[in-house]
């Protein structure tokens, strides 16, 4: 039984988190289709799950009056 992936997509923007582009700690976040161009994966083949990219969760966090996220560390 092969396992389905599951893709973070921001609710907001629609791009979705790509950790296998840069290989650093921050995530890429992209267009869901040139992910999909990118790792040749079939559409079919994966599972959204809704987040926010850190743009949009700074742009909401500002609007709702919450925190900013902490850094990461080095």
């Amino acid at each position: 039984m092969t396992m389905t992936p599951t893709l973070p997509i921001c609710c907001v923007c629609g791009q979705v988190s790509d950790e296998r582009a840069g290989g650093s700690i921050e995530l890429e976040w992209t267009q869901l289709e040139t992910y999909l161009n990118r790792h040749r994966i079939d559409q079919a083949g994966i599972r959204l799950t809704h987040t926010y990219c850190p743009s949009c969760y700074n742009t909401q966090a500002r609007e709702w009056r919450l925190l900013p996220p902490a850094p990461l560390a080095a």
